[in-house]
């Protein structure tokens, strides 16, 4: 029995010792801004927690402050929430109440920005409602995000050192844009390995034109006004429904800890008299492709992750276990099991 116990523990401690740190993680953004810019020069731009994922994305932003917050020291109302963690799901929400412009206090703007992220799958929502016109200097703006990051460690039968990945989404999601002067955009992005990030859907209105863009070739090129199958376009708004999205032929190296990532982003940018919603858009992780080194597709593989989920040809599969103790925790707890084993052994010997 004792040889038995510890050969068990001599299987388990390397590999606990061994074990890489990964980097998993998940984010939820939410961001809603309204009123009159009248203390701040320059239209700003993107924030750099959007900038840095979303390259493609829109301009949301607050104005140009260096050294303040670039909301309240401008004269706008509003703020920014960003959630992050390793364990899911992670939520932000931000809203604006019903706030008045300096130069037609008269008219007002109000919005809110929700966003839940949880390994394989992210929902966002924004929407703003703008009674009158903005007037000069006026702002009126939301936005929604979710990140998941975590970490491969894909194993192939027989082998594989390098070839491809491609990865399947379902995307549900609506927006519509009130009027002929404002604008809406959603946006999936993908990484993985040391590849850039790929948009492999960006869906566009500016008043009543309205275009959606998906992933036409192998090269990951993306194509404006590009039909994709699941999505219809009207007048001032599109609709996806268990819309099949999917990347290109990812090159990479089949080493344990391969980063992958994908968002989700939806904004929102206010016309006159208009509401704007991009609701409810949520996303899910549901195919991925092993291909060897020569384009062969590999039916035989699995995949562990740094988060503990469960991926496969379908997707995501399943979510850490609960019950399964943190990384951190598995030294302090085999040294206890090993500690109890051995006075439990001299206790015995005692009697």
């Amino acid at each position: 029995m004792r040889a038995y116990f510890l050969t068990a523990v001599s299987l388990i401690i390397p590999g606990v010792v061994a074990a890489p740190a990964h980097a998993s993680t998940i984010q939820a953004y939410t961001g809603v801004i309204g009123g009159s810019n009248t203390l701040c020069a320059g239209s700003g731009g993107p924030v750099p927690a959007i900038s840095a994922y979303f390259q493609s994305a829109g301009d949301f932003g607050v104005l140009t402050d260096p050294g303040g917050n670039s909301i309240g020291d401008c004269g706008l109302s509003g703020g920014i929430s960003s959630v992050t963690g390793s364990a899911g799901p992670q939520t932000s929400t931000t809203s604006l109440a019903s706030t008045p412009y300096a130069s037609y206090p008269a008219n007002s703007i109000s919005g809110t920005a929700s966003a839940t992220a949880n390994y394989g799958s992210v929902s966002v929502s924004t929407s703003t409602d703008l009674n009158g016109v903005e007037g000069p200097n006026g702002q009126g703006e939301s936005v929604a995000f979710g990140i998941v990051s975590d970490t491969l460690n894909v194993v192939c039968a027989p082998t594989c050192a390098s070839g491809y990945l491609a990865f399947d989404f379902t995307l549900n999601a609506t927006v519509t844009v009130g009027s002929t002067t404002g604008g809406a955009a959603l946006e999936v992005d993908v990484q993985a390995g040391d590849n850039a990030n790929e948009s492999i859907f960006y869906g566009n209105l500016e008043g009543t034109s309205v275009y959606a863009a998906g992933i036409e070739d192998v090269a990951g090129t993306l194509s404006p006004g590009q039909p994709v199958p699941g999505c219809v376009t009207g007048t001032g708004t599109f609709t996806c429904t268990n819309a099949a999205l999917q990347t290109y032929m990812m090159p990479v190296t089949f080493t344990p800890g391969l980063a992958f990532s994908f968002g989700l982003i939806g904004e929102t940018n206010q016309g006159a008299n208009e509401t704007i919603s991009v609701d409810p858009p949520d996303m899910s992780l549901s195919g991925i492709q092993v291909y060897d080194a020569s384009g062969n597709l590999v039916s035989d593989f699995t995949i562990t992750s740094g988060s503990g989920s469960t991926y496969g040809a379908d997707g995501f599969e399943s979510g850490p276990s609960s019950s399964a103790p943190e990384p951190g925790t598995f030294l302090p707890m085999m040294a206890g099991i090993i500690f109890l084993a051995f006075r439990g052994r001299r206790f015995l010997y005692l009697k």
